[in-house]
């Protein structure tokens, strides 16, 4: 295996052969005397005399032109053509071009046999040539005749110096002339095997295999062969030469019958019914002259009488069905079990009497049965416990995706699983949608993370504003069907949070809460800078009706600090005002009212921001027991 470049001449003579190292570099070199100037390869580059324009490298995995300071294009090789340097000016072909390397790029194509490498720098070209090795192999055979000719020369020198000393003995000595020819050594022509010669033995059929109807003109063409035996009883005689051969074999041939067939299509046979086979019904048989034969003894269908014999229909089957078919594609054949002497004669006893066996045609139908009733009436049930089993929240409803109406929907997500580069996002950007950064009056469903809720901004203002709160599965879902489902279908389920917080999801489900709508809610300081956003929560107020102030003199104010360490709290204590702690304000929203009156969220006056932060001399002092 090598490589060669044929290297085009400027004055139009037969190219210069430059072969290529079999595993090593060759470099592509111009002059850099610009009048004369030519592609040029070599083996060893001087940077004095070359322009090293680039290299190429060979290995065993074949050879690679990468560019090094100048550009070189590589026209490829022609179909069906021998590679030639013409094939540079060739306009069919579109030539590659490697550019020049850099600190950052270097450009290699792999080279074909037939390629053309070229640069604008020169005005000859290179064509690639792959020689193919030549594989010499030394025949055993060759090798082995030449033994048995030097051993067979060998034998035959020396039976014929024993020949020699035979010639003074006795020629009615025959035991003598019978050991002299068993010695005889005959040379074999035949090259000795490598390997141990093999037998294959294998069954061949007897006869060229015939098709299957063939079974049917049996019966015909024996009872002809009785007539010219003069059997017409149709007993086959004793002694006699078996005349009819094997006709099938369990050999495979070309014609062989697969054991299943695909089509459960019923094909008809017409098979042409002989007059000897009518007459046989009621113990006659038809004058031979009915029947003519040609001179190797065949059956001639042609010369039959001009009554046209009546034909009989055979339907063929197949063995065995590969799936079954609807039950409402079976035809349904009913036949009593039960011997009925008095019962009527049915169709399909009429059709096997020997009276109708001449223009009858007989249909034969296989079914599998229906399952019974009580096997329907389990998989009904069956089926419909699966259904009922399986969580109605849970149920893709696939034709419900047409009940969505209205414009693509603009989500919002809150502590969701869904990431804003996932396929998910795409397929709502895609339709129209978009991505609410915030729940305002134009975003339109909140996607939540399927479990348990988390008491976020953006789940209590979507609460508050009546915006519809489903799980991830809602987008995944309408992303699979290519089209936006019904939020219904996909609401939460936290039993365990409705049952801590004491609310419903379902009644405050889609539906505007505007419990605080009247009343001025005060946060304290200290309850302020717990917040990591205040700003949201006053947007929050704002969604369930609130207003914020800090003056003292609003109506039906609502004072909320913090559970400890609060120091407003013994400001407020010492006017009487109730102070509740954050929780009053989320499981408002969440449950979508809230009583003034309780004490669940009420900061008590002995709790631990009182004591905590009020002055000394505001202080109670404690009882001694």
């Amino acid at each position: 295996m090598s490589w060669t470049l044929l290297v085009s001449s400027l004055q139009g003579g037969s190219p210069t052969e430059v072969p290529l190292p079999k595993e090593g570099t060759a470099y592509v070199v111009v002059s850099p005397i610009a009048s004369v100037r030519q592609l040029w390869v070599t083996s060893e580059l001087q940077p004095v005399l070359h322009l090293q324009l680039g290299q190429i490298s060979v290995d065993r995995h074949g050879a690679k032109l990468k560019a090094i300071k100048g550009t070189l294009s590589v026209l490829p090789a022609q179909a069906n053509s021998a590679p030639s340097t013409d094939a540079a000016f060739d306009p069919r072909t579109e030539a590659y071009e490697l550019q020049p390397q850099t600190d950052l790029h270097s450009e290699v194509i792999f080279l074909r046999h037939g390629d053309v490498i070229g640069s604008a720098m020169a005005p000859n070209v290179f064509t690639c040539r792959f020689n193919k090795p030549e594989i010499q192999v030394n025949s055993s055979a060759a090798e082995a005749e030449a033994v048995e000719r030097s051993e067979s020369d060998s034998v035959i020198g020396t039976l014929e110096d024993e020949t020699e000393d035979e010639n003074d003995l006795d020629l009615d000595d025959t035991a003598i002339a019978v050991s002299a020819t068993q010695a005889m050594f005959q040379p074999n022509a035949s090259p000795l095997l490598s390997n141990e010669q093999r037998t294959v033995v294998q069954e061949t059929p007897t006869v060229n295999r015939i098709d299957r109807d063939t079974k049917f003109f049996a019966p015909f063409e024996k009872n002809n062969e009785d007539q010219r035996n003069g059997n017409t009883d149709g007993i086959p005689r004793q002694g006699g030469e078996q005349t009819d051969s094997e006709l099938f074999s369990t050999a495979r041939t070309a014609k062989s019958q697969p054991r299943e067939l695909e089509s459960t299509v019923v094909e008809s046979v017409p098979v042409v019914q002989p007059a000897s086979m009518a007459s046989s019904a009621s113990g006659t048989i038809a004058p031979p002259t009915a029947t003519s034969y040609t001179e190797d003894g065949s059956l001639d269908v042609q010369k039959q009488p001009s009554e046209p014999p009546p034909e009989k229909e055979l339907l063929r089957l197949p063995r065995k069905r590969p799936s079954p078919l609807p039950e409402e594609d079976y035809a349904e054949v009913k036949s009593s079990s039960r011997s009925n002497k008095r019962s009527k004669p049915t169709a399909r006893d009429q059709i096997d009497s020997p009276t109708s066996r001449k223009s009858a045609s007989v249909k034969i139908v296989i079914h599998n049965p229906q399952p019974s009733a009580a096997k329907r009436k389990r998989r009904t049930s069956i089926d419909s416990t699966a259904q009922d089993t399986t969580p109605s929240r849970s149920q893709s409803n696939t034709s419900s995706a047409q009940k969505y109406k209205g414009e693509a929907p603009r989500v919002a997500f809150s502590h969701s699983a869904i990431a804003l580069n996932s396929q998910a996002v795409k397929f709502l950007k895609k339709h129209g949608g978009a991505v609410a950064n915030s729940v305002d009056d134009n975003c339109d469903v909140l996607c939540v993370k399927d479990g348990s809720l988390t008491k976020t901004m953006k789940l209590l203002e979507s609460i508050a504003r009546g915006i519809p709160i489903v799980t991830d599965k809602w987008l995944l879902d309408s992303a699979t069907q290519d089209n936006f489902l019904p939020f219904e279908d996909y609401r939460p389920s936290a039993p365990d949070q409705e049952a801590s917080w004491k609310f419903s999801l379902d009644k405050v489900w889609g539906k505007p809460q505007k419990p605080f709508e009247g009343y001025t809610l005060q946060f304290t300081f200290e309850l302020q800078k717990s917040y990591t956003n205040f700003d949201e929560i006053k947007q929050v107020c704002r969604a369930v009706g609130a207003t914020i102030s800090a003056k003292k003199s609003a109506s039906k104010r609502i004072v909320l600090a913090k559970d400890s360490g609060d120091k407003d709290f013994a400001k407020f204590t010492q006017d009487g005002t109730k102070c509740f702690s954050k929780d009053f304000l989320t499981n408002g929203i969440l449950r979508g009212e809230f009583d003034l009156e309780s004490e669940e969220f009420l900061i008590q006056m002995d709790g631990p921001s009182a004591t905590a932060d009020t002055p000394k001399a505001n202080r109670k002092k404690s009882r001694k027991s």
